[in-house]
């Protein structure tokens, strides 16, 4: 069972599962997007094609995405088994598990097991990598990344897709060092920060996400 919400921005009614907790699930059940000034934004953009959500959690940023862009289709990649469970359920809540898939897999540079961080201070799991470039065949038009860190191995994985899609790229970064060794991948490809970003603070993102060009 699920509350059905008007969201303010846009105006959309969603469903959103009782089931759905934590940090995401509290904005959510408040009729508000996570990190929706970035959300908003990328709305205002228009973009149509197929995005992809690497990092999709319970799937705020996809069901948005789905909902509330031009967006004709959206893949989602994540690795988690709790929060692949709760991502279908909120999918299926709002008619859109054949709108956007589901990769079950770690976004890498390799395919191969990868230590990933489910929870904040647990012990990392062992989970199945997989490069984007292997999984995906189609053009994407718009990248959201937040993997806790390991977006820049997930962005080798993924430069045959920035080669030839030009996907408008978001990219979390938590701090300078991350930053760079993003810009390290991205930067000979062709790509270049716009200088925006999404910074911490009420409804904004808890850690900056960069935009992208190429």
């Amino acid at each position: 069972m699920g509350e059905v919400l008007n969201f303010a921005m846009p105006t959309k009614q969603v469903t959103v599962p009782a089931t759905l907790g934590g940090r995401i699930g509290g904005e959510l059940h408040q009729g508000r997007w996570y990190e929706e000034r970035m959300l908003s934004y990328i709305a205002s953009l228009g973009i149509a094609g197929t995005y992809l959500d690497v990092g999709a959690n319970v799937g705020n940023h996809s069901v948005f995405f789905a909902l509330n862009t031009r967006a004709e289709k959206v893949i989602a990649v994540e690795p988690t088994s709790k929060a692949i469970r709760l991502m279908g359920e909120f999918l299926a809540a709002n008619d859109l598990t054949e709108k956007v898939e589901i990769l079950p897999y770690a976004a890498s540079d390799e395919n191969a097991p990868v230590e990933v961080h489910s929870v904040v201070g647990a012990a990392p799991v062992l989970l199945e990598g997989r490069r984007l470039d292997d999984l995906i065949a189609c053009p994407i038009t718009l990248m959201k990344i937040d993997i806790e860190g390991a977006e820049p191995a997930a962005l080798r994985g993924a430069e045959r897709i920035l080669r030839e899609s030009r996907p408008r790229l978001f990219a979390e970064a938590h701090g300078e060092k991350e930053r760079s060794a993003i810009r390290a991948v991205i930067e000979p490809i062709g790509y270049r920060e716009t200088g925006r970003y999404f910074a911490v603070g009420k409804l904004r993102n808890l850690s900056p996400t960069y935009e992208y060009v190429a």
